[in-house]
């Protein structure tokens, strides 16, 4: 009965640290992710500001 208890609280412990594990795992895609989009939408808002630019420039020249 000891045998079976602590075998059930190992599989238990291991089961706990391999979600634990993907969590974090899953956290840091979620995080890259975010990242990378951000970098998305800075370099769309730079590109904007310098199409924006260029048809300022067209205009006032």
């Amino acid at each position: 009965m000891k045998k079976k208890a602590k075998k059930d609280a190992d599989a238990q412990k291991l089961l706990q640290e391999n979600e634990a594990k993907q969590k974090k795992m899953d956290d840091e895609k979620r995080q890259r992710e975010i990242e990378d989009q951000k970098k998305i939408d800075t370099q769309a808002a730079e590109s904007k500001a310098a199409e924006e630019t260029k048809i300022d420039v067209k205009k006032a020249g």
